[in-house]
């Protein structure tokens, strides 16, 4: 079976409803378990629900003020192996002058979205830190690939020095490739799916 898990960021669970595969986060601390999976933030952090007629995905986000301070959110993730990531960096109620994430395999960064410019309202950069538009991101959103050498994901929002509002993550979603090759490979051989 695949290893798909996403996290849709706002402060109420039931706001919206959530999609196949997803659940919400509000404020949870690490260690929580919910969906099949292990995740949390490091410490309290501020959450919103902002419009609960856009894409599910988007409808809230959790922020970090660009203070200088970085928030971290932690996945364990099922397995050291290939993922792919989908996120949504941005706000549908308003403009964030800046935005800044990175992504950590355990500790070692391997990308850091550094948006000096921020996002407009209704805007969200995705993975590979291209901005879109609320309208366009379902659909043209770019995911990132890596190759994970741990099973520990970290997700970091927040300026390391002090800039404009606040960066904003509203959706995070993983994909595990090698489950989803090896159920499709398991089908081919079984003739399960044919």
């Amino acid at each position: 079976m695949a290893w798909d898990k996403g996290f849709n960021f706002r402060a109420t669970s039931g706001y919206v409803t959530d999609g196949p595969n997803e659940t919400y986060v509000s404020e949870d601390i690490y260690p929580v378990t919910r969906n099949g999976v292990t995740f949390g933030w490091s410490s309290t952090i501020s959450d919103r629900d902002r419009d609960s007629t856009v894409d599910r995905r988007l409808a809230g986000l959790t922020q970090r003020t660009n203070d200088g301070n970085i928030e971290t959110f932690r996945i364990d993730l099922e397995a050291a192996d290939t993922y792919l990531i989908t996120l949504a960096l941005g706000d549908t109620s308003f403009p964030q002058g800046y935005q800044y994430c990175n992504f950590q395999d355990d500790t070692t960064v391997f990308r850091t979205i550094d948006d000096t410019n921020g996002t407009a309202q209704d805007n969200y950069d995705d993975a590979t830190g291209v901005n879109r538009t609320e309208a366009n991101w379902p659909t043209q959103n770019v995911q990132d690939t890596r190759v994970f050498t741990s099973a520990i994901m970290r997700v970091r929002i927040g300026s390391p020095g002090s800039e404009a509002n606040s960066s904003t993550i509203a959706h995070l979603f993983l994909s595990r490739v090698a489950a989803a090759e090896d159920e499709l490979n398991t089908a081919m051989l079984t003739g399960v799916g044919r």
